[in-house]
């Protein structure tokens, strides 16, 4: 026999719902982010010296460790949160009931959706090696700077 829900339950299992949604958003925005942050790199290294690329190649590696420990963190955040949703199934829930709504039988880890954080930090990745390559390979505009 399950226990009843209290509300006080029903208030965290709704709250670990909408802050997993929010924290998937917030992995959205700081991948958009990133790649704002790489376009503007890779425009600037038009009429960069080899100092200034040096600079913008540190700043996108920069953002890019940036952006990996926010995602990571988000990651953690929402493998507590679905910790904490776990223990609210098998409290509060019969066995027939998470077999019937295929709730989880244990908490999932850290990698519970792999596809979606890889790719998103495989994307990170991919827009940071191509903007260290334009940096890299822009020729510095020497006839823009003596006009």
């Amino acid at each position: 026999m399950t226990e009843t829900m209290s509300e006080g339950v029903k208030i965290l299992y709704k709250g670990a719902i909408d802050n997993i949604i929010f924290l998937k958003r917030q992995q959205w925005i700081i991948t958009n982010y990133s790649l704002v942050v790489y376009a503007i790199m890779a425009a600037l290294a038009k009429n960069a010296t080899s100092v200034e690329k040096t600079i913008l190649v540190v700043v996108s590696l920069c953002a890019f460790g940036y952006s990996a420990a926010c995602m990571l963190h988000t990651q953690n955040t929402m493998k507590r949160l679905r910790a904490s949703m776990s223990h609210i199934y098998q409290t509060y829930f019969s066995v027939e009931e998470r077999e019937v709504y295929k709730l989880w039988q244990a908490a999932p880890g850290f990698w519970y959706t792999p596809l979606f954080i890889g790719g998103l930090i495989a994307a990170n990745s991919t827009a940071l090696a191509v903007t260290v390559y334009v940096i890299v390979r822009t020729p510095y505009l020497l006839s823009s700077v003596a006009t």
